[in-house]
């Protein structure tokens, strides 16, 4: 039976040219499997007359079976219900999307067995979901926020800035884990509680830590968190209370979107975030040791090398003098203010992974010194993440030549490379563009990471001969780049690194790197080609729903001419979680006649296959596992 409300959806597709395939007021229930939102095969409907796909007026059902549902739009729904069995992700389609998902009335819940995980990918819930129903873990991603009921067996996992919000006080959950970030937790006005019953960090994009307000968040099994420094206590006040390294204070909590503090933090005998007075650090490098924490506030020029717990410059310029300073807590950072004020010749050298969050706008002129790391040996390992004021672009003045990790850009950031070498730091971007504001920039790192657009582009001119090299470059390296050999490139050279995507919850990496080709009537190329070397690294993950991080450089055509794609060197391939194969996975999209050369090797498991036609015309390297029927064309 057709209701009134579908033959008017049929009757405006006809006459206006409406799709069909409109929401009803009735209650849909997804299949389960992996889908779009919009695509109505995924929905099933008791209401024999409703339209495609749910939307306003509507109610959801999701059942035991795992689900990854993709936005791609923001929707509101009368009612949301999900089961607490199985795995169910809402997600957009990658990690620079977000989405809302609006439902009315908090009539959002969760019901069933229990033992499953509920994961909000870059999608915001907005209302709140009043019944965990025994879910073990829900999973906040990217851009999302999520306010949820009471629950003090769910685990809440932040996934590279995801938000838990609440505007009532004694919210109470299981276990905390950060995964990469910074994550939130806000509680509105700053005067909600939080409690926790322990603390848990895994590696991921960015620093994992989480921003909360002083005193309001507690780790009830206080031995879960790390505690770097001496024996002082908050209790009894000295300059040795050891850092909380995890957790950031606000400047201020009206603001749950910004990241920026000037502050440390420690936990007090009852396991509550506390911040550390300045008054209980010492005023000078004089006399302090590795477990010292030191606080600011007048000029000097350091005499010599030093090593610290934690230091904050406050108020003042600083002039190391040439000398390192050495940071055992990781704990390097901004204190009230350092307007019109420098910090500069020398190193900062740490030992414990930072979120360097600013509180002056462009106080990346701040610190104008170079950024070394001690005992790290993995370029790949998260150690310095940036989070800025401001918005409208970001250059990084200082150096990276002793530095070994990952250091994360500002999300959504411009990033503006500059000449430098930085054979063993890994630059990730989250969100935003790879640029340089000026022609012939040279710039060398050990790797590449995250989701962005590689777009040598400024103020709509292009920035020639510009090349981004990545790895350590032997001697016929550099004079290929001096001599202009190779320019407006991006080259994976000797034992570096190029891992598209951010870190996802499952451990594996979605998203993409972006590499447009494009050129001004002039014939001044803005990029020419993406080549990878002997010696040099792909790494993918191939996530529990198929998706991967990927390289892109099908998206622009220029008078038939296209971005070159040059492979060589090792394709690293990992699996995260439960692989549902069948189909190959895309990892570097191209047009027809742009690959030459061939991956060395590939991890036992999977194999390669080159030049598969896509849906969208363009063809890939693909990476899958062995014996699926598909068709391997070699040239």
């Amino acid at each position: 039976m057709t209701t009134v409300r579908a033959s008017i959806a049929i009757l405006a597709a006809i006459v206006f040219g409406v799709p069909a395939a409109m929401a009803d007021v009735a209650t849909y229930t997804w299949k389960g499997g992996v889908g779009s939102w919009n695509d109505s095969t995924m929905w099933a409907t008791t209401d024999a007359g409703a339209a495609g796909v749910p939307g306003e007026g509507s109610s959801v059902v999701v059942g035991d079976a795992d689900s990854f549902i993709e936005l791609s739009e923001s929707v509101t729904l009368d009612g949301l219900t999900v089961s607490s069995v199985g795995k169910h992700v809402f997600r957009t389609s990658g990690p620079s999307k977000s989405c809302t998902l609006k439902v009315n009335n908090n009539n959002a819940k969760l019901a069933g067995a229990g033992g499953g995980t509920l994961v909000f990918d870059n999608i915001t819930v907005d209302g709140k979901i009043t019944d965990l129903a025994n879910l073990k873990q829900l999973a906040i991603v990217g851009s999302a926020q999520v306010y949820p009921a009471n629950s003090e067996t769910t685990e809440i996992l932040l996934v590279n800035g995801g938000c838990l919000v609440s505007d009532k006080d004694n919210n109470t959950f299981g276990k905390l884990i950060l995964q990469g970030g910074p994550g939130r937790i806000y509680s509105q006005h700053g005067s909600r509680s939080f409690s926790f019953s322990a603390l848990e960090t895994r590696a991921g994009s960015g620093v994992s830590a989480v921003l909360v307000d002083d005193g309001k968040v507690t780790i009830r099994d206080r031995s879960t968190v790390e505690l770097v420094g001496g024996n002082d206590t908050f209790e009894s006040q000295g300059s040795k209370i050891p850092v909380c390294t995890q957790f950031m204070l606000p400047s201020h909590s009206s603001i749950p979107g910004v990241r920026y503090c000037h502050s440390l933090c420690t936990v007090d005998a009852e396991g509550v975030v506390r911040q550390i007075p300045s008054i209980s650090m010492l005023d000078s490098f004089v006399g302090a040791t590795a477990l010292d924490n030191v606080c600011l506030t007048n000029y000097a020029d350091l005499a010599s090398d030093v090593t610290v717990n934690a230091v904050l410059f406050s108020g003042t310029s600083y002039n190391l003098g040439g000398h390192t300073v050495t940071v055992k807590s990781g704990q390097f950072r901004e204190g009230e203010s350092l307007y019109n004020c420098v910090v500069s010749n020398g190193t900062i050298c740490l030992c414990k992974p930072n979120v360097w969050a600013e509180t002056t706008n462009n106080s990346v002129d701040r610190f104008l010194v170079d950024f070394a790391t001690d005992g790290v040996d993995d370029p790949l390992m998260p150690m310095l993440s940036h989070e800025a004021q401001n918005s409208e672009g970001w250059t990084f003045k200082s150096k990276y030549a002793g530095f070994t990790g990952v250091f994360s850009a500002p999300r959504g950031f411009k990033y503006f490379i500059s000449n430098g070498s930085a054979p063993k730091a890994v630059l990730e971007l989250r969100g935003g563009d790879l640029t340089s504001r000026s022609t012939s920039t040279k710039a060398n790192f050990g790797g590449m990471a995250g989701d962005a657009t590689i777009n040598f582009r400024n103020n709509g001119q292009n920035r020639y001969d510009c090349n981004v090299w990545l790895g350590t470059m032997s001697e016929d390296d550099v004079t290929l780049v001096t001599n202009g050999t190779v320019t407006a490139s991006v080259v994976v050279g000797n034992k570096g690194v190029f891992a598209p995507g951010l870190v996802g919850y499952d451990g594996g990496r979605r998203g993409s790197i972006r590499m447009p080709y494009d050129e001004q009537a002039s014939n001044v190329q803005m990029l020419r080609a993406f080549l990878m070397q002997e010696g040099g690294t792909f790494m993918v993950s191939l996530n529990s729903d198929g998706t991967c991080g990927s390289l892109d450089a099908s998206g622009t055509v220029v008078e038939d001419k296209y971005l070159s794609v040059s492979l060589a060197g090792t394709l690293s391939v990992t699996a995260a979680g439960k692989i549902a194969f069948g189909a190959p996975y895309p990892i570097i999209k191209y047009h027809e006649g742009m690959r030459t050369g061939k991956f060395a090797s590939v991890t036992k498991g999977f194999r390669v296959q080159y030049d598969v036609r896509q849906d969208d015309g363009s063809y890939a390297v693909v990476v899958s596992r062995k014996n699926v029927g598909t068709v391997i064309k070699l040239r």
